[in-house]
């Protein structure tokens, strides 16, 4: 046979996402296997293909195949359901979306996960930060305040240490000086790195503008100079 004849069966098209997860979805190998059989021949034509076929295509018994399909059931990746067809017949058919349900909702608790692991991984982070610029660990009192502002005041990691820069930035090495800053944030209703920045840009600027006015020389009134003299 020619690679042509080859490519004259066509592909089975499966989620990338299915065949990365499939086993955290807990599906096995066989009952995997049986899954992608069905995704054959439901994308050929064939919405309920016949337990024989699936047998003789996977090399099982016929009795391991129906264990195997209601396993699929069970696990909630397939479902067999009857509809009707353009002539109103009814027919049985397996709905093989169902598995995309079970994905959603793996990713999406990975997802907090990773979340919930990058938040604590940025707390631990924020303490190295603050015994790293004070060159000691916080006392029981200054734990207690930077706990209260990620518990109580929901300022980001990231917020409070931004806070801690601004706070070093001008050698004030301590909370007090640090939740004013915070404080002064929240009024303004700035919450991430990029509005800090924009805050600090636009202060920088007002300071310039500032120092320049007060660097013009001042030029004495004379009565008698007139306009355009």
């Amino acid at each position: 046979m020619e690679v042509e004849d080859y490519l004259s069966w066509g592909q089975t098209i499966v989620s990338n996402g299915i065949l990365q997860y499939y086993r955290k979805l807990g599906a096995t190998n066989d009952e995997f296997l049986i899954y992608l059989q069905l995704l054959q021949f439901q994308q050929q034509g064939e919405f309920f293909p016949q337990v024989q076929s699936l047998a003789d295509n996977t090399g099982k018994k016929v009795e391991e195949v129906y264990q195997l399909l209601g396993n699929l059931q069970e696990k909630k990746w397939i479902a067999l359901e009857t509809v009707k067809d353009v002539q109103r017949m009814l027919y049985d058919r397996y709905d093989l979306t169902l598995v995309y349900t079970q994905l959603s909702q793996f990713l999406q608790k990975k997802a907090e996960k990773k979340q919930v692991s990058d938040q604590k991984q940025q707390i631990q982070d924020l303490y190295q930060a603050f015994e790293q610029e004070f060159s000691r660990g916080l006392s029981p009192i200054e734990m207690e305040m930077v706990a209260s502002w990620l518990e109580k005041d929901h300022y980001s990691p990231e917020l409070i240490q931004l806070a801690l820069k601004e706070a070093v930035l001008s050698q004030a090495y301590n909370l007090k000086y640090m939740d004013r800053i915070l404080l002064s944030w929240e009024k303004k209703n700035i919450h991430t790195k990029e509005q800090v920045a924009q805050e600090q840009k636009k202060r920088s600027g007002e300071i310039s503008s500032k120092q320049a006015d007060e660097q013009l020389p001042d030029i004495p009134f004379a009565p008698w100079m007139k306009k355009g003299e």
